[in-house]
């Protein structure tokens, strides 16, 4: 039988006490034995228990899993039957149900617990990864402000081109060169990038309000 309370429940088993003792074979059953060991039929072999069971009707009502302090399991006595404690087994049940809404809201609350960490884990982790992403950002920039910065330099102190020769061609590609490390440097270009890989939004979706987490 199952009790319920709302979402939480017990269940509680009723059993029969029962006596064993050792089988005695009938005469039916000898003779039986004899033929078959006679006509050799070993399809035929009579089953035989090896013990007989008695019920002896008195009833035994257990909760399942009981692991409270309060009394979970009561039996047909000499001196009582389950029907005259039945006020005992209802509180019995009752404990238990309270004892699994217990046990079901601390199971609850410990799993709120753990999705909290997580997220917050999920958090960190993408601080982190951003943190890395705006590092290499500004190292890619200052590295292409290097690189123009060479290039202007030595595109100021090289000759003007004269022929269409292979020296021509190569200023004319480090003077291309400059120009789109230049539109890669300019305010509109740098912000548009920032927003693209979300390095610095107006509304960080990366914020813990508790803090760091611990090491």
């Amino acid at each position: 039988m199952v009790f319920f309370d709302g979402p939480d429940s017990t269940r509680i088993y009723c059993k029969e006490q029962r006596t064993r003792t050792k089988h005695e074979p009938t005469a039916a059953e000898l003779r039986a034995l004899e033929n078959a060991r006679r006509s050799r039929e070993w399809g035929q072999w009579p089953s035989i228990p090896d013990y007989d069971y008695e019920h002896s009707g008195k009833l035994t009502l257990e909760i399942s899993g009981w692991g409270g302090n309060l009394r979970g399991k009561w039996s047909d006595g000499k001196h009582q039957t389950l029907e005259r404690v039945f006020d005992s087994i209802k509180a019995g049940i009752l404990a238990r149900i309270a004892y699994e809404r217990e046990e079901r809201l601390e199971r609850e609350r410990r799993h709120r617990e753990w999705e909290h960490y997580q997220h917050r884990r999920k958090l960190q982790k993408g601080r982190v990864e951003r943190e890395t992403k705006r590092v290499s950002f500004l190292k890619q920039l200052a590295e292409f402000q290097r690189e123009a910065s060479d290039l202007r330099m030595t595109i100021s102190q090289t000759a003007a081109p004269g022929t269409n020769t292979e020296y021509d061609r190569m200023l004319l590609w480090a003077k291309d060169r400059l120009a789109h490390l230049e539109s890669l440097q300019t305010r509109e270009a740098v912000a548009e990038k920032l927003k693209q890989e979300k390095l610095f939004p107006d509304h960080d979706d990366l914020h813990d309000p508790e803090g760091e987490l611990p090491s």
